[in-house]
């Protein structure tokens, strides 16, 4: 997947794209890591092994090999080596097992936080969503506003200008919802292809209304800038907010998806309420990246 950053020191540069990144740990390097410490164990425990039985054998024949050597000497050696080389090989295998141990959970953090996350955008993604929504819906004492948002036309920005710049287009508008989503508590997701969700608890309709709008209006004002042109930009958004003993999160998204719609229909680039009494179960059924959400949510 291709990345793109800002210069920190130009924030209203160019996106360029950026270099891949090589610290992340994959299952790959995590597997790698567990066939070297097989390797190094297999090999530490024959070289101690060869180590011990060298200096037993030299203690009890000396260095004249051509010696004989008796069947109590041969027991001896076999016992100091049966007893001396696990009790140096165990603590040295018990730290590289500590290691590694430590190495896959970090993998394993890294990838539960990347199953969750947009890899383009650095968004919560569908997965992401549906346990942020989850726990706001359990824990809420107040209303709940959600906004629905999508790039008018994003299919003739991939057509005109390629998948490269689309993708730049998803990036751009990502960091202008960050911007003006700067309250703790306040989940942004992408929910698939130019689909964005903001969920806002504690907020009311017109709230969610006002950041609807600076959301459009952020988005109008800043076009994507490339190197020699710029890409105009603009979104359709719908917003729902319900009271927490009013019908269910389901029913909350299935409203803003629906006011979403209308907002297209009317002409795009602008902000449409939800209708309580206009929307149905259904539908969300002929729209799979928001059904699995509304349907899991519910």
């Amino acid at each position: 997947m291709l990345s793109y950053v800002r210069s920190a020191r130009a924030p209203d540069a160019p996106l360029r794209r950026a270099p891949p990144s090589h610290a992340a740990t994959t299952p790959t390097v995590a597997k790698r890591e567990v066939e070297r410490n097989a390797v190094f164990q297999a090999f530490a425990s024959v070289a101690i092994s060869m180590i011990f039985t060298a200096l037993a054998m030299y203690g009890a024949v000396g260095v004249d090999m051509r010696g004989s050597v008796s069947v109590a000497q041969i027991w001896r050696v076999g016992m100091a080596i049966s007893v001396l080389a696990p009790a140096l090989i165990a603590p040295l295998m018990s730290y590289r097992i500590g290691l590694l141990v430590r190495s896959l959970e970090g993998a394993r953090d890294q990838l539960e936080v990347m199953a969750r996350r947009d890899p383009l955008t650095g968004l919560l993604n569908r997965r992401g969503v549906e346990t942020a929504a989850q726990e706001i819906w359990s824990r809420r004492s107040g209303a709940v506003c959600v906004v629905m948002l999508d790039i008018d036309r994003f299919k003739s920005i991939n057509d005109a200008h390629g998948h490269d710049i689309g993708d730049l287009a998803l990036i751009h508008v990502a960091r202008v919802i960050r911007e003006a989503i700067s309250a703790p508590g306040r989940v942004v997701a992408r929910l698939g292809g130019e689909e964005f969700a903001v969920l806002l608890p504690g907020a009311d309709l017109a709230e969610g209304l006002a950041l609807a709008e600076t959301l459009r209006a952020a988005c109008e004002a800043n076009p994507l800038r490339l190197e020699a042109s710029s890409v105009p930009i603009t979104l359709s958004l719908g917003v729902a907010a319900q009271a927490p003993e009013q019908a269910s999160l389901r029913r909350l998204i299935g409203q803003a998806d629906k006011a979403l719609y209308r907002a297209k229909q009317e002409g795009r680039n602008r902000v449409c309420a939800a209708e309580s009494a206009a929307w149905r179960e259904t539908d969300v059924a002929d729209r799979p990246a928001l059904g699995a959400w509304a349907l899991a949510a519910g």
